[in-house]
């Protein structure tokens, strides 16, 4: 049997002791979770969480998943549909963690999990990730410093990755994975063992650097009224992070003197998402990881109009977000149009939480019926005047998979559309979407209908709808949809 692990993408925490597929990075999570808490603390249940985790890392040399851990602890390595070998990273920075809470793991055990971690050092080291791919860059820092203590191999490796990443970060004028309220508290996380477990100045230098940058970013687009890191986005699970309990939100919630709301009424489950306990220490004014002028910042008074924009001087992507009293709203100048991307974004403050406004180029396929983002779109922005903007779509070749959706035949299809979406209409800005030119697939003439919701509307422009087709690529990369879109501080009530 072979299990399609691109479904897992709830992160669900499973029931280790009921479940045979029980989920070896929420497991430990779940044991980091319970060792940080004094009252739910169960030593016995964490080291059994624990063991059962480390039985299931590759300890052949000769396999090309050595030091890797699976998905699910009883399915091998052969029965997946694909192996994530993040997960060496993840549960390496879980293992870290754990050792780290004094008394959490018994001296025998610990040995075991010093093992483990080199092992997974090894992991890291063979597959030497890019750069570019910026959550796994930073996590897979502390796995190779910790890892170094034993073998010095592993600290050289450490220098040479962040002195890369530090190269690649100021050639683009930030992380390549923007604004991402999902990663920046990953990436949080990995800095911060980072600082917690290394000796090397060379390393700790480099780590309160990149630290520094992803605070800026934070602090520069943190939008108080609505409790949103503002966008655009380039890998986003969640739309509203006010309502998602996050790594950032937990971050957060700690910082702001008002709390995050995404925590302040927490689901057990969500706080157990978080390495909790490490974001709490971190979060806590004064201490020696976090600049006290960020805390400052995020509890001062905001500028109510404001204007942001950062470069790149390598991948040629521009990011702008613009702040005014009456919403937020940020555009990329040019990008794929990847699920994980929010490319034109705009929030404002509702009665009942936050409103939004976003945009999605999608399609379906004969395994998912429902029509989803299309990662072989482009999408292009240009803002014309204030909050005024000339957006356009085409294709590029077949870009293939990204997270595991577009894994069968991209440029196959029965229903292509665009799709601008408006939630929260109490307090919302007047959204005005106006096409300039469509064009539809394969002599389908594009249809457009605006479908009200109980909060909100969506407005559809459907490129092709009917029967299943393969598309030529030199057919898709001819097309060009353009739309000027406008938000006003007028109030909007349609």
């Amino acid at each position: 049997m072979v299990v399609n692990n691109y479904h897992h993408t709830a992160h669900k925490i499973l029931d280790w002791k009921g479940d045979d597929t029980y989920s070896t990075r929420e497991t430990l999570v779940r044991a980091l979770f319970l060792a940080s808490d004094e009252q739910t603390r169960k030593d016995s249940e964490i080291a059994a969480m624990v063991e059962a985790v480390l039985a299931t890392q590759d300890r052949n040399p000769a396999n090309a998943t050595y030091g890797l851990f699976p998905y699910y602890a009883n399915y091998g390595f052969d029965q997946m549909s694909l192996n994530d070998y993040n997960w060496a990273v993840f549960n390496g920075n879980s293992l870290i963690e754990l050792l780290e809470i004094p008394g959490a793991l018994p001296a025998t055990l610990r040995e075991r999990v010093e093992e483990s971690i080199l092992l997974a050092a090894e992991c890291v080291r063979r597959r030497d990730v890019a750069p570019t791919y910026t959550n796994i860059a930073i996590h897979s820092l502390p796995v190779l410093v910790h890892a170094g203590k034993q073998d010095p191999l592993y600290l050289e490796n450490a220098r040479q990755k962040l002195a890369a990443f530090r190269q690649q970060l100021g050639q683009d004028g930030g992380l390549r994975e923007y604004l991402s309220s999902t990663y920046y508290g990953i990436d949080l996380e990995g800095l911060l063992n980072l600082l917690m477990i290394a000796e090397d100045p060379e390393i700790l230098d480099g780590a309160r650097w990149v630290l520094d940058l992803v605070l800026r970013d934070i602090a520069d687009h943190y939008d108080h009224s609505t409790a949103q890191l503002a966008g655009p986005h380039a890998r986003s699970y969640a739309t509203d992070m006010a309502a998602t309990p996050t790594n950032l939100a937990a971050f957060l919630h700690f910082v702001l003197k008002e709390g995050h709301p995404a925590f302040r009424n927490p689901d057990p489950a969500g706080f157990s998402m978080a390495p909790f306990y490490l974001l709490k220490t971190f979060a806590t004014s004064p201490n020696p990881w976090i600049p006290q002028w960020f805390f400052d910042r995020m509890n001062g008074t905001p500028e109510p109009e404001r204007f942001v924009v950062r470069g790149s001087d390598t991948s040629g992507t521009v990011i702008h977000t613009r702040f005014n009293h009456r919403y937020c709203v940020g555009w990329v100048n040019a990008q794929d149009a990847w699920e994980q991307r929010n490319n034109l974004i705009a929030y404002w403050p509702t009665p009942a939480g936050t409103g939004w406004f976003q945009e999605k180029l999608l399609r379906d396929s004969e395994i998912f019926s429902e029509p989803y983002p299309w990662v072989s779109g482009n999408f292009t922005c240009r803002e014309t005047s204030y909050a005024c903007f000339e957006v356009a779509y085409g294709f590029a070749r077949n870009r293939g998979d990204r997270h595991f959706v577009d894994k069968d035949e991209p440029n196959r299809f029965s229903k292509v559309l665009i799709r601008f979406s408006l939630e929260g209409l109490a307090g919302a800005p007047l959204v005005e979407v106006t096409p300039q030119a469509l064009m539809g697939i394969a002599g389908f003439v594009p249809k457009t209908q605006l479908v009200q919701k109980a909060f909100g509307w969506d407005y559809e422009v459907t490129l092709y709808d009917g029967p299943f087709r393969e598309c030529p690529w030199d057919e898709l990369v001819n097309l060009s949809n353009r739309f000027l879109i406008r938000i006003s501080a007028t109030k909007g009530n349609s």
